[in-house]
């Protein structure tokens, strides 16, 4: 990556994190920020040396540990918007993985849908790990700290699609997916009454799309996922 590059980064995903009419998904990373504008910058020379040390991932997630540390991550919607991009990073980042459930429990959070996402991170952890055993065993913890995070909140739906969309992947036969049919029904009746609790308007459509794909719901369902917008 170039400096300028590197910059664009930063500049979208500040703006992600710290406004509310910018999604960094919704519009692909991209800013208007010109080349011109970037070389008249005081700062572009820490840009250039930024992207001669990493590539666009280490960026990223150095972008992202700069964002968690400067903000204080409880209630309010920008909190919100970085641990679910950190935990959307964390899917296929092992390294970022560790860091996020670290971070999070380190902060004794009684919140339910922390819980969950603490929850998630630790179902995470199995499939990083090769270790069959370690699998099983990540798997059980995650199963007793998502029973809690959703008894406290029986219908967050954020909370009950965190559940879902990991047990999704679980083989059957290992006995961790059977909340699926539960899950999906609080999800889907949420959704139909509006009931998006602390959910934005880009995580309310990636829980339809993934339902609607995922091979799980009846004729009447997907049709109250095809009205989602």
């Amino acid at each position: 990556m170039t400096g300028y590059e590197t910059f664009c980064l930063y500049h979208s995903l500040k703006l992600h994190f710290t406004t509310d009419n910018y999604d960094y998904f919704r519009y692909l990373g991209k800013s208007r920020i010109t080349v011109s504008a970037f070389e008249n910058r005081k700062d572009k020379y820490h840009f250039h040396k930024l992207s001669r040390k990493y590539n666009q991932q280490d960026e990223m997630l150095l972008f992202l540990v700069a964002f968690a540390t400067t903000l204080d991550c409880n209630d309010s919607n920008i909190n919100l918007k970085t641990l679910r991009m950190q935990y959307y990073q964390a899917v296929n980042n092992s390294e970022q993985t560790d860091l996020l459930l670290e971070l999070l429990q380190s902060r004794n959070d009684n919140n339910p849908l922390t819980k969950a996402y603490i929850g998630s991170l630790v179902a995470l952890k199995a499939k990083h790990n090769l270790n069959p055993f370690k699998k099983l065993e990540y798997l059980k913890q995650a199963e007793t700290i998502m029973e809690e995070a959703v008894s406290l909140a029986p219908q967050d739906i954020e909370i009950r699609f965190l559940r879902f969309s990991y047990q999704y992947y679980v083989p059957r036969f290992l006995g961790f997916s059977n909340h699926l049919q539960q899950d999906k029904e609080v999800i889907i009746n949420g959704l139909a009454n509006h009931n998006y609790n602390s959910c934005d308007y880009k995580l309310v459509e990636n829980v339809a799309r993934f339902l609607t794909a995922s091979g799980e719901c009846s004729d009447v369902e997907l049709d109250i996922l095809s009205k989602i917008n």
